[in-house]
């Protein structure tokens, strides 16, 4: 409970921080927290009694700057999030939420597998690895997410499972493989969940919460499931039962991977249907918030540079705003000074790119 609540408290801080700073807190909790894991394991029982202590009431402690961080959204190093008319969106990227819980099953099937070894303990090892991979990503230009996920991470899940179903036994590499895989899109989801609160207007309570809730009892429910399959029988010693369940979590994983594709990147995963990559009105919006942020577009600039990404003239503009035509053409001969661009094809590009940045 604990911990939900603060994987939730969390998500509103990160929704407001954006997706490189995300990313890079993430990536420094785990590398601190696998380090202190693996630095206390072998140390007496009350020691590690004391430990747990002292990071409840470190986190305590942190928590308060947390909490101030989320009610000054102004103050946030990514700004605030992009505000509406409208309530924020409640529907959930449901297909997302499928590929959640097929990976996070599949290693709850996994770790089933490994209870009765030694090996579980090559897991903090593997998550502090993943942490010191996944970080340099936070520098690129672009973050490509699918190719990541595909490339990376779901590529190292099935190489673990392959090598298990190859060598007919269970083997340490294939648990350490695994849990470099897991944790690795572990981290980027975290990422790609803030990137679709911020660019798609999601809730972050409702998009956080239904996130980590559906997380867990999938992961919960593979561990079952396993058991369930494998009844009593101990996997090393039933070669058939072991070889089934690795072909079937390598079903789900493969299944996830359809749902992982670069059409359900661009259309949200359920959220909103984008034909052709054209991007959606919110998108567009968003987009133009962002211009006019960055090179500083008065209130009334940023309004009629979202009329020019609609296309309309500035007779129409005028009619919208209430001015003249005249008005219209000094506002967006101020718009060309402040953004460095002479004309609105040119503007217009200037928005597109800058909405592919975000995407990316």
């Amino acid at each position: 409970m604990g911990i939900g609540l603060l994987c939730l408290l969390c998500g509103q801080a990160f929704a407001l921080a954006g997706t490189r700073q995300t990313l890079f807190c993430v990536c420094l909790g785990s590398f601190v927290g696998a380090a202190a894991f693996m630095a206390v394991a072998p140390a007496p029982d009350f020691i590690l009694q004391l430990v747990l202590l002292g990071l409840s009431l470190g986190s305590f402690i942190l928590l308060r700057p947390l909490g101030s961080l989320v009610g000054k959204e102004g103050k946030s190093p990514g700004g605030p999030l992009p505000q509406s008319r409208h309530r924020p969106e409640t529907r959930a990227p449901w297909k997302l939420m499928i590929t959640v819980a097929l990976w996070a099953g599949s290693f709850g099937a996994f770790s089933f597998l490994f209870e009765n070894t030694p090996w579980p303990s090559l897991g903090p090892g593997a998550y502090l690895i993943a942490s010191i991979a996944v970080l340099p990503f936070v520098g690129w230009p672009r973050i490509h997410y699918n190719d990541l996920l595909y490339k990376v991470g779901f590529l190292t899940l099935g190489a673990a499972l392959a090598l298990a179903l190859f060598a007919g036994r269970l083997i340490p590499a294939s648990y350490g493989l695994f849990s470099f895989g897991y944790r690795f899109i572990e981290l980027f989801i975290w990422g790609l969940y803030v990137h679709l609160i911020r660019t798609r207007g999601l809730s972050p309570y409702w998009t956080i919460a239904l996130n980590v809730g559906i997380w867990t009892l999938s992961r919960y429910g593979g561990f079952v499931i396993a058991g369930s399959v494998l009844k009593t029988v101990p996997a090393a010693e039933s070669p058939g039962a072991l070889t089934f369940t690795l072909a079937l979590l390598l079903v789900l994983l493969v299944g996830a991977l359809f749902l992982s594709n670069h059409n359900n990147f661009a259309e949200g995963w359920g959220i909103e249907r984008v034909a052709d990559e054209v991007r959606s009105d919110r998108q567009t919006n968003y987009s133009c918030r962002v211009v006019a942020e960055r090179f500083g577009l008065s209130p009334k600039e940023a309004e009629i540079l979202s009329h020019i990404m609609r296309g309309d003239t500035r007779r129409e503009i005028g009619a919208a705003l209430f001015v003249s035509p005249e008005t219209v053409k000094t506002h967006i001969r101020h718009i060309y000074g402040k953004t460095g661009v002479n004309s609105q094809e040119a503007l217009r590009g200037l928005v597109a790119r800058t909405g592919h940045s975000l995407d990316g």
